[in-house]
């Protein structure tokens, strides 16, 4: 494949760009990533989670996506679960963070955004693992995986909660860490701090405490990107890049 997609970040994490017919590629992403696996509980090995939870009368579109999503995911080999607020609501600490999330500023967006946060006590009820937002559709990523980073919460496209893999005592502990961030923000002007927001502020932090990554691509991007340029991106070459539309 053609194409200059954020040649600057993937540098940062050793996959670089090359002229087409000069250098040869680095070692394959998802070699690396499998090489830092561990294998996730047995109730959620092999499988990518997404949460849906409608919050409209007529979700038609919103269905639409998530079949989408579904014959993607499972065309790419992977079995899929979709898990909603009652998921949530089966952790035996629910009220209680429930309570924590809507101290977040939510202003503009509330339920969505409550939503948003809930969804990672849901992950950690599951057993952890893969989670996707229903906008992800896989290039080609392999079923057998495991949890890269041992475990440790790695977000796929650096601070957007698109793509994300982690034990369950991680998702427990991010989701922690995201609420006490976002809670602090009642002390200042903030209106508006989405999860999204939480990921962001920590990445800026000197330690960041999660593995950020970049390997999800605007769909709309891709196309374009690799239909302008000269050069061969190893991470696209190798088949890892999810697409994100």
């Amino acid at each position: 494949m053609v194409g200059r997609i954020y040649p600057d970040d993937f540098a940062a994490f050793g996959y670089g760009v090359y002229p087409a017919g000069s250098t040869p590629p680095p070692p394959r992403v998802v070699d690396q990533l499998r090489a830092s696996s561990v294998e996730p509980e047995e109730r959620v090995r092999g499988v990518m989670h997404t949460f849906f939870q409608p919050l409209q009368r007529r979700p038609a579109g919103q269905l639409q996506l998530l079949q989408v999503w579904e014959e993607a995911w499972k065309a790419a080999g992977w079995e899929t679960r979709v898990l909603s607020l009652a998921d949530a609501r089966r952790h035996a600490e629910f009220e209680a963070f429930s309570a924590r999330v809507w101290q977040v500023p939510l202003e503009s967006n509330p339920q969505y955004d409550y939503l948003c946060y809930v969804r990672y006590m849901a992950m950690e009820a599951a057993g952890g693992g893969w989670m996707s937002d229903m906008d992800v559709l896989p290039v080609s990523i392999p079923r057998g995986l495991g949890l890269p980073h041992a475990g440790r919460f790695t977000v796929y496209e650096r601070f957007v909660p698109s793509l994300i893999s982690a034990s369950a005592a991680e998702w427990r502990r991010m989701r922690e860490l995201m609420v006490d961030v976002g809670v602090a923000k009642r002390k200042t002007r903030t209106k508006q701090f989405s999860d999204m927001h939480a990921l962001n502020e920590l990445h800026q932090r000197a330690e960041v405490p999660y593995v950020p990554m970049w390997l999800v691509a605007s769909g709309s991007g891709f196309a374009r990107e690799m239909n302008s340029s000269g050069v061969v991106c190893a991470a696209y070459a190798d088949g890892w890049q999810q697409i994100r539309s």
